[in-house]
C-alpha cells in the first residue's frame, strides 16, 4: 500500500517492497479465499481484498502476452471478489485484447489468449465490445478449429504430449464457452435462451476442471479456480439480474442503459446491487424509504428506480413524481440526467424555476392543452423544496397533475442542516405525508447514522432503510495535511521545490501512513519561498493544487471569491490546455466573455484549462464551467463552498485552503458540507486514489485540521427540536407571534396556517396534536421533555385560534409563503400606500420611473421574510432596489449593471461578483415578494381582467427573476436559454410557449437561428452551450 499511495501522490518511494514475496502471498491468500466456493463469504472477500491489494502492487514488469494475461486476469477478478470491481477495471482500462500467437504457429497457445482476453473483455465490460469480445473470439475459434487444431495435434510426436494437449483444448473450449454464455447474459438477460445462467456456468467450469485434472500440470489454473466464483458475481451483480422480475418500464430503462452507445451500464455497484436485489428495492413495496450510501455510490441510479416503479404502479391513472433538490444548480443536474435517461422511455421531465410564484410559461407546462404542440403531460417535476411547497398548497394546481405518486428528496440531511430551509423541508414532508396518503417517499442521503428512525417518521408500518456501512467507499481515498517545508531545506529567498504531506486516519475507510511523504514538483514559476508558503494559506494550496493536477483533475477549494481568483492566476502560470479541449474550452470562454463582458478574466483563465466557480458567476456560466470540469477539460478548478453542495464532480484530487468559511462566523465547517465534497475525491470512474489535502501554513492551524478531521457521523437531528428552546425565553403573556419574525418560526406559522384551512377550525384544536406528531421533531421533543412538548401543543393551539379569526388572511399565508403576522402588516401597509396602478401595467411599472415599485419595495422591506435579503443585495431603500430592478428587467448588460451600482468591491469580493451574486439573490426575493404583493393586493380579482392584461400581470415576478422583458423571453428563459441570447432570440420565435416545445424549436433550428439572432460566431457559441447544459 505504501508505494501505492507514494507513487499516487508523486512523491518519492525510499524502499521497495519484494514483487516476488508480494506475489507468493497473494497466491496463498487466494487458494485460502476460494475454499471451492462459488460464492463468498465476507471472510473470503476480506481474503480476496488483501490479496488484491498485494497483486495489485506487484504488478507484472514482463513484456511477454502471457505473463500480463495473467496478472491482469488474477488482478481484475480478486477485485471483483472483493466487491471492488471500480478498480480492477481501472487496471484494465489499457489492456489489450489481441491476441498476439498465430493460430498456424501453436494453435494451443492462440485457444489460451484467445479464451483468456474474452475472460478480460468481460472483467472490464467498459464497453458493448468489451462484452460480445468472447462471443466474437469463440466464433473465431470455431472457424478456425477446423483448420488448426488437426494439424497440431498430429505435429506433437509424443501421444502423451498430444493426449495432454488434446484434454487441454477441451477445456479451454468450454471455459469459452462459459465466458459465451455469460456474455449473453449480460447484454440480453438470457444465455443460449435461457435464464438459468449460474446452472450453465457451473456445468461448463465442472466440464473444464474435468478434463484438465486429466490433462495434468495446466499452466495458470489457479485462474480458472478464480474465475469461477468471479463469473457467478458478475451474473449476480449484473443490471440484468437486478431487473429479471421488475416491471416493464424499469425493464426497459435498463434495456436503454445496457444498449446506449456510450458508457453502457452492464454492472452494479455493490451498494446498488445490495439495495436492489439483496433487500429488493428493484421491486420496493415500502412506502417510505431512505438510501443512506456513501458519496458516489449510486443513489440516483436507484431514485431512478423508484421513479419508473412509481410512475409504473400509476397504471392508465394520471400522476407524477416530484425530485426535491436543495439548489438551483442540483435542479439543473438532475433534470439534465432524468431527461436524457427518461427520453427513450417518452417520459416527460421538467424543472420548475425557484421563483414562489407560476407564470403562464409554467402554467401551460403543467396543463398542457394541446399534447402535439404543448408536449405531454409532465412525469417527473424537479424543483426546489420550496417551489414544491408552493404547488402542493396550490391544490387547484397540483390537481391538475394528477395523484403524486413519489416524492424523491435528494441531499436528505439537509433535514438536519440548521435554518429555515431545513423547517420548510420537514414541514413539507409531513404535509404531503398527511394530505396524499398513497404518495411515497425516497430521500437520498450520504451520512446519517439513524436512516431507520427517518424512514419510520414517514410510515411507521411500511418503511425500510437501505444503508451502506461507510466502510464501503467507491474508491481509494487519503486525506492529510500539507505543510510548507522546513526553513532549512532551501536558501534565503529560493523558491520551494516541495511541500509536506502527513496523512491523517480519519473516522471513514480512507488510507493513512505514518509517514510524512514530499509533494514534490512546486514549479519555480510560482515563486513560492518557504517563508511565504508559511504566511499565507492561499499560497500554500495552490502550490499543492499544482503538484497534484498532474495526476488528474484538481479541486482548490478556496475560503472567499477574490482568493479563487488569485489562486487561479497563479496556476495559470503553470498550466497549459491539451490540444483536444481547445475547442470546447474555447466556446464556453467566449460564452462567458459575452455574459460577464470583456473586463472578465475567466476567458483567459479558461484558455490555459484553469476554471472558476463562486456565486458570484451568472447561473449558466457555473454551469458550463462544471460541464467542462466533468468531461475533464481543465486541469483545476479554483471554488468557494457553493461547490459543495451536491453537485457530481469527477476529482481526482481536493486541496482545502481553510476549514473556516466566512458565512460560519469563526466555526469549521460542518462535518456535511466537508465530507460532501470530500466524498466525490477519488470517485468510481477516478484515479487509483483520491487525494484530499487540508492546508495548514503553521503548527496552529495543523492541529486545528487535525482535530477537525476526528469528527464522526451524527443522527439527523430535527431543526423543530433546536427550535423549540426559544419557547423558555418567551414572556408569560406572549405566544407564537413574539417569535414569528424568525423565518424558521415563520415557516411554522406557514405549516400551521395551511394545516388549519385543510382541517377547518372547528376540528383544528382536536387533531392539532396529531398534526405536529407528523413532523420528525415532535416526538424527539416529547423524548426530551414532555412539559416542553406540551407547552408547544399549547402555544399552537393558541395561535391558530388568533388565526382562526381571520381565514381571509389565512388563505394568503398559503399563498404567499409569510407568515400570518407578515400578511397583517403587508396588507395594513399596501392599504396606506394606495391603489398602486402600476401593478396591473408592467410596462410602467418597470420605466425606472414607478412610484407603484417604490413603495412596494419599501413594504417588502418591512417582510421579515424578504427583509434581509433584499438590504444585502439591493440596499435598504425602495427606490435603489426600484431602478436595479427596472434596469434588470430590461435587459442591462452584468458589466454595466456592476459599474451602476458596484462601482467597487470588497478585499473579499470584486465588483462585478458581488453585482452577479447581489442580482442573483434580488431577482429571486424581488419576485417572490412581487408575486405576494400581486396575491394581496389583487388576489382573485386578476381573473377579471382582459386575458392579454392578466398574463403579463402574472408574468411580472418571472420578468424579475430572469432578467428579461415579455412572455417570449421568459419562455426562452425557462427553456434554459441564457439571458443574453433568450432577449436576441426572442425576436426571432413567433410567440411564448411551453418550455418542452420551445426546447424542440431551438433544438430543430440548429445553429443558424441562433446565428441569424446573435451573429455566426455568438450564435454557434451559445447554442453549443446551450444544447451542453440542457443535454438535447
Amino acid at each position: 500500500m505504501r508505494r501505492r499511495v507514494v507513487t499516487a501522490i508523486g512523491a518519492a518511494i525510499s524502499v521497495e517492497p519484494i514483487n516476488e514475496y508480494a506475489t507468493l502471498v497473494a497466491e496463498l491468500l487466494t487458494w485460502d479465499a476460494l475454499e471451492g466456493a462459488t460464492r463468498l463469504t465476507q471472510t473470503q472477500k476480506d481474503a480476496a481484498k488483501r490479496a488484491f491489494v498485494l497483486l495489485r502492487d506487484a504488478q507484472s514488469t514482463s513484456k511477454t502476452k502471457n505473463c500480463q494475461l495473467a496478472w491482469w486476469l488474477r488482478t481484475a477478478s480478486l477485485a471483483i471478489l472483493a466487491d471492488v470491481p471500480q478498480d480492477g477495471r481501472k487496471l484494465l482500462e489499457f489492456a489489450s485484447l489481441e491476441v498476439e500467437c498465430q493460430p498456424s504457429d501453436n494453435w494451443l497457445e492462440f485457444t489460451r489468449q484467445s479464451v483468456w482476453t474474452s475472460w478480460l473483455g468481460l472483467l472490464r465490460h467498459r464497453s458493448t465490445e468489451d462484452v460480445r469480445q468472447s462471443r466474437m473470439a469463440l466464433a473465431e475459434l470455431r472457424a478456425k478449429q477446423v483448420i488448426y487444431e488437426g494439424v497440431f495435434l498430429e505435429s506433437l510426436d509424443d501421444k502423451t504430449a498430444a493426449r495432454q494437449a488434446a484434454l487441454e483444448l477441451m477445456g479451454f473450449y468450454s471455459l469459452g464457452t462459459a465466458a459465451e454464455r455469460l456474455s449473453e447474459y449480460l447484454e440480453r438477460g438470457t444465455a443460449d435462451g435461457a435464464g438459468d445462467i449460474n446452472a450453465q456456468l457451473d456445468m461448463y467450469f465442472d466440464r473444464v476442471m474435468g478434463v484438465l485434472d486429466k490433462a495434468g500440470n495446466v499452466f495458470n489454473i489457479d485462474i480458472i479456480f478464480l474465475l469461477r466464483p468471479t463469473a457467478h458475481c458478475l451474473a449476480y451483480g449484473s443490471l440484468r439480474a437486478a431487473t429479471r422480475g421488475a416491471n416493464f418500464l424499469t425493464r426497459q430503462f435498463a434495456e436503454n442503459l445496457i444498449s446506449r452507445p456510450a458508457q453502457p451500464l452492464f454492472q452494479l455497484l455493490p451498494p446498488q446491487r445490495e439495495a436492489l436485489r439483496g433487500q429488493g428495492l428493484a421491486s420496493n413495496v415500502h412506502r417510505s424509504v431512505v438510501v443512506n450510501f456513501p458519496t458516489s455510490s449510486g443513489k440516483t441510479l436507484l431514485a431512478q428506480f423508484g421513479i419508473l416503479q412509481s410512475l409504473n404502479d400509476l397504471g392508465s391513472e394520471r400522476g407524477w413524481v416530484a425530485y426535491v433538490a436543495p439548489t438551483r444548480a442540483l435542479v439543473n443536474q438532475v433534470t439534465s440526467r432524468l431527461r436524457r435517461d427518461f427520453a427513450p422511455l417518452n417520459k416527460r421531465v421538467e424543472r420548475l424555476s425557484p421563483a414562489l410564484e407560476f407564470d403562464t410559461i409554467e402554467l401551460s407546462a403543467l396543463s398542457p392543452k394541446d399534447t402535439e404542440v404543448d408536449g405531454p403531460p409532465v412525469d417527473v417535476l424537479v424543483c426546489t423544496p420550496e417551489k414544491l411547497d408552493l404547488l402542493i398548497r396550490r391544490e387547484e394546481l397540483s390537481s391538475q397533475l394528477g395523484r403524486l405518486a413519489l416524492v424523491v428528496v435528494d441531499e436528505a440531511h439537509g433535514l438536519g442542516a440548521k435554518g429555515e430551509r431545513a423547517i420548510k423541508l420537514e414541514l413539507l414532508l409531513s404535509i404531503v405525508n398527511r394530505e396524499h396518503v398513497s404518495a411515497r417517499f425516497l430521500l437520498l442521503t450520504p451520512f446519517i447514522s439513524n436512516a431507520k428512525q427517518v424512514a419510520q417518521w414517514l410510515d411507521n408500518e411500511s418503511f425500510k432503510d437501505y444503508s451502506i456501512e461507510a466502510e464501503w467507499v467507491p474508491n481509494d481515498r487519503i486525506i492529510g495535511i500539507v505543510t510548507p517545508p522546513d526553513k532549512s531545506e532551501f536558501k534565503r529567498g529560493e523558491p520551494a521545490g516541495f511541500l509536506n504531506f502527513e496523512p491523517i486516519a480519519t473516522r471513514k475507510a480512507t488510507l493513512h501512513l505514518d509517514d510524512v511523504l514530499k509533494l514534490e514538483g512546486v514549479s519555480p514559476e510560482l515563486g513560492l519561498t518557504v517563508s511565504k508558503l508559511s504566511t499565507n494559506a492561499g499560497s500554500l494550496s495552490t502550490a499543492a493544487a499544482q503538484v497534484l493536477s498532474n495526476r488528474g483533475p484538481t479541486v482548490l477549494l478556496c475560503r472567499t471569491v477574490s482568493q479563487t481568483w488569485a489562486c487561479a492566476e497563479e496556476l495559470a502560470q503553470t498550466s497549459e490546455l491539451s490540444a483536444e479541449n481547445k475547442d470546447i474550452c474555447g466556446a464556453v470562454a467566449r460564452f462567458a466573455t459575452y455574459e460577464l463582458g470583456a473586463s472578465s478574466p475567466l476567458e483567459n483563465l479558461l484558455g490555459q484549462g484553469i476554471g472558476v466557480h463562486h456565486a458570484g458567476l451568472p447561473e449558466e456560466v457555473a454551469q458550463a464551467i462544471e460541464y467542462l470540469f466533468e468531461k475533464q477539460a481543465l486541469t483545476a478548478l479554483c471554488a468557494t463552498t457553493t461547490l459543495a453542495q451536491g453537485v457530481n464532480f469527477p476529482i481526482a484530487n481536493l486541496v482545502i485552503s481553510s476549514i473556516y468559511p466566512p458565512t460560519r462566523d469563526g466555526q469549521p465547517m460542518s462535518y456535511a458540507d466537508f465530507w460532501n465534497i470530500a466524498g466525490r475525491v477519488g470517485r468510481v470512474d477516478q484515479e487509483a486514489i483520491g487525494v484530499v489535502a487540508l492546508a495548514a501554513k503553521d503548527a496552529e492551524s495543523k492541529q486545528r485540521c487535525e482535530q477537525f478531521l476526528k469528527r464522526s457521523m451524527a443522527d439527523l437531528v430535527s431543526t423543530l427540536l433546536g427550535m423549540v428552546d426559544d419557547l423558555n425565553t418567551l414572556a408569560a403573556d406572549k405566544g407564537l407571534e413574539a417569535l414569528v419574525w424568525k423565518k424558521e418560526w415563520s415557516n411554522f406559522s406557514q405549516f400551521i396556517a395551511h394545516t388549519l384551512r385543510q382541517v377547518g377550525a372547528s376540528k383544528f384544536a382536536d387533531q392539532v396534536e396529531l398534526v405536529l406528531r407528523g413532523t420528525l421533531g415532535y416526538q424527539s421533543i416529547r423524548e426530551k421533555s414532555v412539559p416542553l412538548a406540551n407547552e408547544l401543543l399549547r402555544l399552537t393551539r393558541r395561535y391558530a385560534e388568533g388565526m382562526a379569526q381571520q381565514m381571509g388572511v389565512v388563505k394568503l399565508v398559503d399563498s404567499t409563503g409569510f407568515s400570518f403576522e407578515s400578511v397583517r402588516g403587508a396588507l395594513a401597509r399596501l392599504s396606506e400606500a394606495g391603489d398602486l396602478p402600476d401593478l396591473v401595467n408592467p410596462t410602467a411599472l418597470f420605466s425606472g420611473k414607478s412610484k407603484t415599485l417604490q413603495d412596494v419595495m419599501g413594504v417588502l422591506l418591512t417582510i421579515p421574510e424578504v427583509k434581509n435579503e433584499l438590504v444585502e443585495s439591493g440596499g435598504g431603500h425602495g427606490s435603489r432596489i426600484a431602478d436595479m430592478l427596472s434596469d434588470w428587467v430590461h435587459g442591462v448588460s452584468l458589466e454595466v449593471l456592476s459599474a451602476r451600482y458596484f462601482s467597487t468591491g470588497t478585499e473579499d469580493e470584486d465588483a462585478l461578483a458581488k453585482c452577479v451574486r447581489s442580482f442573483k439573490r434580488l431577482s429571486m426575493t424581488a419576485a417572490w415578494g412581487l408575486s405576494s404583493v400581486l396575491a394581496m393586493k389583487i388576489g382573485e380579482g386578476l381573473e377579471e381582467l382582459p386575458d392579454e392584461l392578466r398574463k403579463s400581470v402574472v408574468n411580472i415576478p418571472s420578468m424579475v427573476l430572469y432578467g428579461v422583458w415579455d412572455s417570449k423571453q421568459i419562455a426562452l428563459r425557462s427553456a434554459g436559454v441564457p439571458r443574453n441570447a433568450a432577449i436576441a432570440l426572442a425576436k426571432h420565435t413567433t410567440s411564448a410557449a411551453t418550455p418542452f416545445a420551445t426546447r424542440k424549436s431551438l433544438k430543430d433550428g440548429g445553429a443558424q437561428l441562433w446565428s441569424n439572432a446573435l451573429g455566426p460566431q455568438r450564435g454557434a457559441d451559445y447554442f453549443r452551450v446551450w444544447q451542453m447544459l440542457e443535454g438535447v
